[in-house]
């Protein structure tokens, strides 16, 4: 009997913080071990359908699909496993995506008003009207973060990092230079910039 999909979702309350990277280093890297993988792009922005545009331009497709919703639902035959690039500032997305995810994956960049931002998202997944899947994982991955001693900005990540964990979060994973992945719009991931990710993936046991 054929395993059920998993639903891999990356939200959060605020935009900008990193969501379409994450989303297509975790597709390169669950494809990297032969597992099929799609992309579901519901941000009004189209960030992950503009990536795969670029990459066909270039003359080298995603060995992924990236999807609009309206066409994922009408797949007759799913993948393993289905990312979601979820909606910025939308928190009715947020309560709607919720219910469906079996991992939630929340980037944020460091500083107070982006851990004030993950502080929203954490209040309305855990509203009453909210229900998460039976042994849904929760963490954070966190996007252009400092190593200890490499600039100023290293408190402001220490700091962003001590409230990630009174909320009771667990960091799964530090993307250290956004630039590099940045640079990589429209192209497939490398193993060194998805290698992070690709570990998260291993501990939450997300690959069979």
């Amino acid at each position: 009997m054929p395993k059920a999909t998993k639903f891999i979702i990356v939200i959060q309350a605020k935009g900008g913080v990193g969501k379409t990277t994450v989303t297509h280093a975790l597709a390169s890297a669950i494809s990297d071990n032969r597992s099929t993988v799609a992309v579901v792009d519901q941000d009004t922005q189209e960030s992950s359908l503009q990536w795969a545009g670029a990459a066909e331009h270039h003359g080298r497709p995603l060995p992924y699909p990236v999807y609009r919703p309206e066409e994922f639902i009408k797949l007759k035959e799913r993948p393993a496993y289905v990312i979601i690039d979820a909606p910025g500032n939308n928190l009715g997305a947020l309560k709607a995506l919720v219910p469906q995810a079996d991992v939630i994956l929340m980037p944020t960049l460091p500083g107070p008003l982006e851990a004030d931002s993950l502080a929203r998202t954490i209040a309305v997944m855990q509203g009453d009207d909210v229900a998460f899947k039976d042994g849904a994982e929760v963490g954070v991955i966190c996007v252009k973060w400092r190593r200890a001693g490499t600039g100023n900005d290293t408190a402001v990540c220490l700091d962003t990092q001590a409230r990630i964990e009174e909320m009771g979060l667990p960091i799964l994973a530090k993307l250290y230079d956004k630039s590099d992945y940045q640079k990589r719009f429209g192209r497939v991931m490398p193993f060194h910039l998805y290698h992070p990710l690709k570990d998260v993936l291993d501990t939450l046991g997300v690959r069979a």
